[in-house]
């Protein structure tokens, strides 16, 4: 189990990047009041049981904001997003269950998610 708590960082190209693979997920991840200025958002690549609270991303490229690939378990709350979001959420393959995105006018964004190679709509759900 990993717990990082009140991280600020500017400057990065990728803001929070975890990949396991398929016979081992990276698991049990924990981040708290996390903000990040960086060319591009969030990719989770064979992940479970990740929770994200208070994550403020500031993103050159917003297409998409958050990357999900065969992950399960996901979840980011408090999330807050500045400028002109293309895309919300890009959820890619068959395995990928139960996502979970709260935050500010997170619910206005819905819209602009994106479900390809498998990935099913039902497996996010934003509130």
């Amino acid at each position: 189990d990993f717990y990082i708590k009140n991280v600020v960082c500017v400057g990065a190209e990728k803001g929070i990047f975890m990949r396991g693979v398929p016979e081992m997920n990276i698991q049990n991840i924990n981040l708290e009041d996390i903000t990040i200025k960086s060319k591009k958002g969030v990719e989770l690549i064979e992940a479970t049981n990740v929770n994200i609270k208070n994550l403020h991303l500031i993103t050159e490229q917003t297409d998409p904001i958050i990357f999900v690939e065969n992950s399960k378990q996901i979840n980011i709350s408090g999330l807050k997003l500045d400028g002109d979001i293309k895309e919300l959420v890009n959820i890619s393959g068959e395995r990928t269950t139960d996502i979970s995105l709260s935050g500010e006018n997170i619910k206005s964004l819905k819209e602009k998610s994106n479900f390809v190679f498998g990935a099913k709509p039902s497996a996010l759900k934003i509130k």
